[in-house]
């Protein structure tokens, strides 16, 4: 089970933002100009994030806030899992960790259906569903659908990283942002709560192809830190109850994002400004 590169900064959580709203830019742009499947994608996704995180900590942040040592790696096994989930994300913090599972999916430049699994498409819908299923059994309230939106249904702005695919990007346009290009949206939110196994709405699951900016999706730099803050999901606890994570991959890849150097008392303090965070302005991102 080989294991890339491990990334060791030490930043503070407003300079987050800046690579998680650029690896959605870079996405979108890159699915608009080569039509990369989602196993691509979300290898991109973890790498970009490691890379610009190791730039993030010269980011000064507007107001003071307290700095943290924050480890990130991936991990990618030799043979396909058990589970359809593409991505697995452990976050660990000094109030414990969590286990989040990922079904990754890209949405056609048409904005009406995901690839592959067109409306009328049952057998593919039925898939799934299963897939999903399958996750939030094993993480009942941190189990996402990650949608790749493409550039064309964006405003095509680069964010705080540029990358080589954004250098294609147009004039931008009337849209939702760029970093839309990596969608999440929570499994509980399309499936039936538990015990039900069905589709919400049998008719048009997704809401003709994904709901880009309402309440159903959220941009992927707002969902890890929204998890990261603990908005989404509880905390195992580690130690005395002897809770441990399993080293056999449910996914494709696991991302793991660890914190530390900052006392229980402290990150707790960083919990409490999570509205502020997540309703960071987009001005605040400067472009390239």
């Amino acid at each position: 089970m080989p294991t890339g590169h491990i990334v060791h900064v030490k930043t503070t959580i407003p300079a987050l933002i800046y690579p998680c709203r650029s690896v959605g830019a870079h996405l979108a742009a890159k699915l608009s100009r080569f039509q990369s499947d989602e196993r691509t994608l979300t290898d991109e996704l973890c790498d970009m994030l490691a890379i610009w995180l190791e730039f993030a900590s010269a980011i000064p942040a507007p107001t003071p806030w307290p700095t943290f040592e924050l480890t990130l790696s991936k991990t990618t096994p030799r043979e396909e899992r058990k589970i359809g989930a593409d991505l697995e994300l452990i976050i660990r913090t000094p109030l414990g960790f969590k286990k989040c599972l990922l079904q990754a999916k890209v949405l056609e430049t048409t904005g009406d259906h995901l690839r592959n699994i067109a409306l009328g498409n049952k057998t593919a819908w039925n898939k799934l569903r299963s897939q999903l299923r399958d996750m939030r059994r094993r993480t009942p309230d941190l189990a996402f659908l990650l949608v790749y939106v493409p550039a064309d249904l964006l405003d095509w702005r680069v964010q705080g990283f540029p990358s080589y695919e954004q250098g294609f990007h147009r004039k931008p346009k009337m849209g939702f942002q760029s970093y839309w290009g990596a969608t999440v949206v929570p499994v509980n939110k399309v499936l039936k709560p538990l015990p039900g196994r069905g589709w919400l709405s049998r008719s048009d699951p997704l809401g003709a192809g994904i709901p880009i900016g309402t309440s159903l999706g959220v941009p992927f730099w707002k969902f890890l830190l929204d998890v990261l803050l603990c908005g989404q999901g509880t905390w195992e606890v580690l130690g005395e109850t002897k809770v441990t994570i399993s080293d056999e991959l449910e996914s494709h890849r696991r991302l793991t994002v660890g914190v530390s150097g900052i006392s229980v008392e402290e990150w707790r303090k960083l919990q409490a400004r999570r509205e502020e965070i997540l309703n960071w302005p987009d001005s605040e991102v400067a472009e390239s």
